[in-house]
């Protein structure tokens, strides 16, 4: 009776379509739509503008030779912390193979034996980044992709 009830009875429509969705060569064509289609997504992604933030952070605590306006050395000790901080839009332009970009920065010293600290700010810089030497991959990229 155990042997009735794991039956499963289907018709021959229901196997045809169980088949086209479960048989190796469905799985494989859906993976290889879904790379397509993320290969497809990551290429047009290389044409939108990209928003980094990136930060640095760095502690010196050393001791240092310094030379004295007499000639003789001496021996100081530093402790430092020096953060640093930029924001960069960044926009690919296909035409022309570079990339023009707008930065702002933060930087801040604190030199802890003397109780101190000071800020350095880049307020704005727009620039134009372009490889000399090689070919427009973003323009290749373009030719190529659709293809």
């Amino acid at each position: 009776m155990a042997a009735a009830q794991d039956t499963l009875r289907l018709t021959l429509d229901e196997v045809v379509a169980l088949a086209r969705k479960q048989s190796p060569q469905a799985v494989a064509a859906r993976h290889q739509y879904r790379a397509a289609y993320w290969n497809w997504r990551s290429f047009k992604a290389d044409y939108l503008p990209s928003l980094t933030f990136s930060s640095n952070s760095q502690l010196n605590r050393s001791i240092s030779p310094v030379t004295l306006p007499d000639g003789t050395d001496s021996f100081v000790h530093r402790n430092q912390l020096l953060n640093d901080g930029s924001m960069t839009i960044n926009q690919n332009i296909a035409l022309l193979g570079g990339s023009v970009f707008v930065q702002s920065g933060l930087q801040r010293l604190d030199i802890f034996s003397e109780n101190q600290y000071s800020f350095k700010s880049t307020p704005v810089v727009i620039g134009y980044s372009q490889n000399l030497f090689g070919y427009n991959y973003l323009k290749w990229n373009k030719r190529i992709e659709p293809v």
